[in-house]
């Protein structure tokens, strides 16, 4: 076993060496057969999705009930190494032997932005509010990274119709008004 997580209802995912990923009923012991590939090195669990991390620099969101794809995407060469669901199940966090970290839409599997460190990164969590996010490596550094936040109104902004107001500015944002 390399890796594992819970789904939502209590299923407990367990990645092994082979790259194959079975959902453990923890009450009944019943195993079920999720996604199996040989380039899967890390698994993420939301109420939703199970994460890939995989040795060839992509990831992919699967749908454990169908085996469907959701979305994916080239992260990292020389692999994806850590993985990491945002608390909202909106955002996916990777690292890799690059030294980046890098923040998905995961609903979508666009980059939104990249973060970067000296050393490789092998093991990414996002703060229990997913307003931070950490990032480890071999040099036993954890660095604290605050989500721009101003990248992600941008981006919300770009998706929207009309302008938010001063009330959801102060309401969404911490703001005292959107400035405009």
């Amino acid at each position: 076993m390399t890796d594992l997580g819970f789904a939502t209802g209590g299923s407990l995912l367990v990645l092994d060496e082979a790259g194959e990923v079975r959902s453990w009923d923890t009450g009944s012991g019943i195993a079920a057969h999720v996604a199996a590939d040989t380039r899967t090195k890390v698994i993420a669990v939301s109420a939703r999705l199970v994460v890939e991390g995989r040795s060839d620099g992509t990831w992919r969101a699967i749908e454990p009930t169908t085996g469907r794809v959701q979305s994916e995407a080239f992260a990292h060469p020389g692999g994806v190494e850590a993985v990491a669901i945002s608390p909202g199940g909106t955002y996916l966090a990777t690292g890799g032997v690059d030294a980046a970290v890098r923040v998905w839409d995961l609903r979508t599997g666009e980059l939104l932005f990249g973060l970067s460190r000296d050393q490789a990164i092998w093991a990414v969590a996002f703060s229990a509010s997913g307003e931070r996010l950490y990032a480890g490596g071999n040099d036993r550094i954890v660095t604290s990274y605050v989500i721009p936040s101003d990248e992600l109104v941008a981006i919300a902004e770009s998706r929207v119709t009309r302008s938010l107001t001063d009330a959801e500015c102060a309401r969404y944002l911490g703001t005292d008004g959107c400035g405009g």
